[in-house]
Order: C-alpha cells, then sequence, then structure tokens
C-alpha cells in the first residue's frame, strides 16, 4: 500500500505546473516544494505551514463541528511564545494584533478547548505541544527516542552503540517556561504539564521528524 501511494504521490506531482504557486502560506508557496515530503530532504518552516494549513482544511471538511473546539496553530505561535514578556509588554493597541491575543479570545469567546502547533528545537528537529485550556494542562509529542545530535549539513547521526547513551530531547525547558508565562498571564495560573505523552511513532531516522510531527497533529 505505502509503494503504491508513493507511486500515485509521484504521478500527481508529474501532473502539475513547474514551481507554480499554491495558495498555501499567503500563496508564497511553489508546487516545486511538494518533492521534498517523498524524499530525505529536512522541512522547511513552509513545508511545516503548509501541513499545518492542509489539516485545518481537513478539520473544516470532515469534522466542522471541532472546527470552534480544536485548532491548529502555525508556526508562528511558538515563535511568539519565545518573546512572550516583549509580546506582554506591548502597548494594547499592539498587543491585540499579535497571534497569542488572537488565541486568548479564541479560549475566552468562542470555547476553544485544544490547541496544536508545531515546535522547532535544537535547530534540527520538530516536535508537536498542546494545549488542553479545558484541562488546564499542557502535553508534548517528542517523536525521537533519543537526542540524535543531527549534524544539520550532512544529516548524520551516530552510531546506534552511541545512541544508547543519548538522552531524550523532550521540550526545551526554556520553551516551556515561555508557554507557562503566557498560559499565567493570560488565564490566571500556569497549567500542568503531562510531559512527552501525546500519541506518536518513534522516529528511527535523521529526517522524518516533520512528517510524524504533522501525523502526530492530524491523528
Amino acid at each position: 500500500m505505502g509503494i503504491l501511494s508513493t507511486q500515485n504521490t509521484q504521478k500527481l506531482l508529474g501532473s502539475l505546473q513547474w514551481n507554480g504557486t499554491m495558495d498555501y502560506c499567503n500563496k508564497t508557496t511553489s508546487t516545486s516544494q511538494l518533492s521534498y515530503f517523498l524524499g530525505t530532504f529536512w522541512l522547511s518552516d513552509d513545508h511545516i505551514n503548509m501541513m499545518v494549513e492542509q489539516i485545518l482544511l481537513d478539520i473544516h471538511a470532515e469534522r466542522p463541528k471541532d472546527v470552534k473546539y480544536v485548532h491548529v496553530a502555525p508556526l508562528s505561535f511558538a515563535q511568539e511564545l519565545r518573546s512572550v514578556k516583549n509580546k506582554l509588554a506591548l502597548p494594547l493597541s499592539d498587543h491585540c494584533k499579535t497571534l497569542l491575543y488572537k488565541y486568548e479570545l479564541c479560549v475566552k469567546e468562542d470555547g476553544l478547548q485544544k490547541l496544536y502547533f508545531p515546535i522547532h528545537v535544537n535547530e534540527n528537529h520538530w516536535i508537536v505541544g498542546m494545549i488542553n485550556f479545558k484541562k488546564k494542562s499542557i502535553a508534548f509529542g517528542e517523536n525521537q527516542y533519543y537526542s540524535f545530535h543531527v549534524n544539520k549539513y550532512t544529516h548524520q547521526i551516530p552510531s546506534q552503540f552511541s545512541l544508547c547513551h543519548e538522552k531524550r530531547y523532550g521540550a526545551p525547558t526554556k520553551f516551556i517556561a515561555t508557554l507557562q508565562t503566557w498560559l499565567k498571564a493570560s488565564f490566571g495560573k500556569r497549567f500542568k504539564s503531562f510531559g512527552n505523552s501525546l500519541d506518536h511513532v518513534v522516529q528511527d531516522d535523521s529526517y522524518s521528524c516533520g512528517i510524524i510531527t504533522a501525523n502526530t497533529i492530524s491523528d
């Protein structure tokens, strides 16, 4: 089934206009970027955001009743969290323009219950974060059993022997602290963290974390 799916996808790619503009990311992406999903290339911010947008489209089409309560944030959400103190210190007129404020309103006014979002860690790895506003909790999906310390230029990973002595990545402590800063400022308290508890498959290579991140969110 996997081979047939890949072959069908390759045929579809062959039917597309070369380097044609796509609607994803405000029409800043092109069809030439799609081949990255079939190879061993590392996925860029645009690739991650394309998958996020498609997941949202699928939710609207397949589970329209869930749209109000479950949302998937673009990569810029995690990027804003990294400078959360600066965002919170903005004048109200400017703070209202931030993505953090948008989701705060979605929770308080629209009843948003769960927010999933991709996170780029260590400059070479993608993981998933999830906030459960109803239960006041956070969780993550870390798909590598070991922190491979991948060379971002050669994509090489250590030998299996050395992997046995590595530690898990997990969500970065600093990122969790900034997330909790936003949650306390916007919702009055720190949320309980359940760590690496989202269901996901285990990555056994140096390049598929982006795809696994999207699949974890989709599932």
